[in-house]
């Protein structure tokens, strides 16, 4: 409560001082909560708490976030919580691609990505993971002089981790993995794991309990829908963000797009939603891959009927500092809309905007996706008050099936997971409620309408499969080798491709004009930086737009010709093999970054403010 008091005034929702309680009176009994609430529910106060607790009263915390987005949104409402306790904003670091201000998670308060605290946790951390990887593939016994791994383990193992926004790992094996691991770690070690998630699907605790074996009943499951949503509806508990959401007044459209015309039919379907009598128009249009959103949003410059300067593309390709203006210009927009503001905007983004982005919208459009991922982005779907909107789901395809590649997904997701999301609304005729798990019969206004609990329920049955029990026995025997940890830590990378986490490792790169333009040098390397994946950065290389490196943050004009060769060989090898060929692409890719010292690729690319990197 005492966070609830310092940054909201003592104002908190009830479903929040109903976890506070169960953490409190349950602590020292169980070793890993799982905590399930909507999205714009407020779950940030939980990582908040933990944090000043465990500073205040045990040791250190560790917040992780699938997305670096996510976590440079959080560093100043931690700094801000710190700084009003007295505590000071000095406790709190951050730890990320090429942002080295918490080594090893040191600090007493880190904010890190997934990817980082699996680096750190297994021993590779990305302090030492060029040094490890150049000695295993040259051949050289690592475990003589990498004693870092021991403090990569303890800084890591002694925290109280919390994992925030976990359903955006929900979709891969590794990460589950991972997830699990870290539990079994908190049981044994008798530490704290804190999962938090805004759509869970209802196997993963049973999944990770079945993982726990013996420890299962070190486990605490509080479920939105359980422990607070049929309170609520049996016993009338009031909560007004319940009440608010049920009394929405919309439907879901359903329709695929012809091939090769599919932005623009939902620019034209943008502009007739704005000119329908919903005012202001207030737009998100969500789409699956970066190229459609730039398209989409050079035509919403044309067609839609609203100021250019309030037409904002958001996605994953922009340089630190220029994401930062970007949400710093969405939040100025959004808290207008919630202040009662008259004008008019629209917001075409990709997967970055479901990255815990505070904004409204009243004319919805999003591009089909798995359950999790639709709910996530329709969080920002009338979520300040309003009542009435429009809201559509479209696919490139048919009436009856998905447009898949070659690579045998729905663009970037599985198409399985994508068809439960467009049946499931179809089966409801678009009557369904994209904001809560379930709606209680009995509240007032309370339309009798399904809510997304019940497709994860029958899209996520696979869970406990795709958990593969084999990584996380691999996991723990890295850190129960205390001679080779970082050994079978580098070769168990290498192996899966470059992460713990995802399928491939993102690849930074610097735009050729940033580079030539950056006067004080390349210091601030993580500023200019932009993660990119290593398909892409295969692409540029093929076409022979990448130029150069930054090492040691000096340029390297020109490619050396040991990464040359690399990057030709992984080319050579991607998308062949049924997959093998690819994995065999990714280790060349790590070799030619990590294991050779480059920082970042520079690229021959144009990069604009409004667009960002065009590749």
């Amino acid at each position: 409560m005492d966070v609830i008091n310092a940054l909201y005034g003592g104002v908190g929702r009830p479903f929040i001082g109903r976890v506070a309680e169960v953490l409190e009176r349950e602590w020292g009994e169980r070793n890993v909560f799982i905590i399930e609430a909507p999205t714009g529910y407020g779950k940030t106060v939980i990582s908040l708490t933990i944090a000043k607790y465990s500073v205040e009263e045990e040791l250190k915390a560790v917040i992780a976030y699938p997305l670096r987005a996510l976590l440079e949104q959080q560093v100043s409402v931690f700094k801000e919580l710190f700084s009003k306790s007295g505590l000071g904003e000095g406790l709190i670091g951050t730890r990320y691609m090429m942002n080295p201000d918490s080594l090893y998670l040191v600090k007493p308060v880190t904010l890190t990505t997934v990817d980082t605290l699996a680096l750190t946790t297994l021993g590779v951390a990305p302090e030492d993971v060029g040094k490890v990887l150049t000695s295993l593939m040259g051949g050289e016994r690592v475990w003589g002089s990498m004693g870092h791994y021991v403090f990569s383990w303890a800084s890591a193992l002694t925290s109280n981790i919390v994992v925030d926004e976990a359903h955006l790992l929900a979709d891969s094996g590794k990460a589950l993995a991972f997830i699990a691991f870290l539990a079994r770690e908190a049981v044994i070690h008798d530490q704290h794991l804190i999962v938090m998630t805004a759509t869970m699907p209802p196997q993963l605790p049973k999944a990770i309990e079945e993982v726990l074996g013996w420890g299962r009943g070190r486990v605490r499951v509080v479920s939105f829908t359980e422990d607070h949503l049929r309170r609520a509806g049996t016993y009338g508990v009031r909560d007004d963000f319940i009440i608010d959401r049920v009394s929405k007044e919309y439907v879901v459209g359903l329709t695929p797009v012809s091939d090769g015309g599919g932005v623009k039919e939902v620019v034209k379907w943008v502009a007739d939603a704005c000119g329908g009598g919903l005012k202001p128009a207030r737009v998100l249009a969500v789409f699956n891959t970066v190229g459609e959103a730039v398209e989409a949003y050079r035509l919403a410059l044309k067609e839609l009927p609203i100021e250019p300067e309030r037409i904002l593309l958001l996605h994953s390709r922009f340089t630190a500092k220029d994401r930062r203006a970007l949400i710093k210009r969405l939040e100025t927009i959004a808290r207008d809309a919630r202040e009662g503001g008259g004008e008019p905007y629209a917001v075409i983004a990709t997967q970055a905007v479901e990255a815990g982005v505070d904004m409204t919208s009243n004319i919805f459009a999003t591009d089909a996706a798995p359950p999790t991922t639709v709910v996530q982005r329709a969080g920002r779907f009338l979520r300040y008050g309003e009542r009435v909107g429009r809201a559509l789901i479209w696919w490139d395809g048919g009436e009856d099936h998905l447009k898949v590649g070659e690579s045998g997904l729905y663009k970037v997701y599985d198409p399985r997971l994508v068809k439960a999301t467009i049946d499931w609304v179809r089966t409801h005729e678009g009557r369904v409620n994209l904001h809560l798990p379930a709606v209680p019969g009995n509240l007032p206004n309370a339309e009798p309408r399904p809510g997304y609990g019940e497709v994860l329920v029958k899209a996520y049955g696979d869970v406990p499969r795709k958990i593969p029990r084999k990584l996380i026995a691999e996991m723990e025997d890295i850190i129960t080798d205390y001679l080779r940890g970082s050994r079978r830590a580098g070769k168990l990378l290498n192996e899966l491709g470059g992460s713990f986490i995802r399928d491939s490792a993102l690849v930074p790169v610097i735009p050729e004009p940033l580079v030539k333009g950056c006067g004080e040098g390349l210091v601030r390397l993580h500023e200019l930086a932009i993660p990119i994946t290593p398909a892409t950065l295969l692409r540029l290389h093929k076409s022979g737009k990448v130029v150069g490196i930054v090492r040691d943050s000096e340029l390297v004009d020109g490619l050396p010709e040991h990464v040359k060769e690399l990057l030709k060989a992984a080319s050579k090898y991607w998308g062949k093999g049924g997959g093998r060929g690819t994995v065999a692409a990714l280790r060349l890719v790590v070799k030619a970054t990590t294991c050779l010292g480059v920082d970042a690729f520079v690229v021959r690319a144009e990069y604009d403010v409004r667009e960002g990197l065009k590749a």
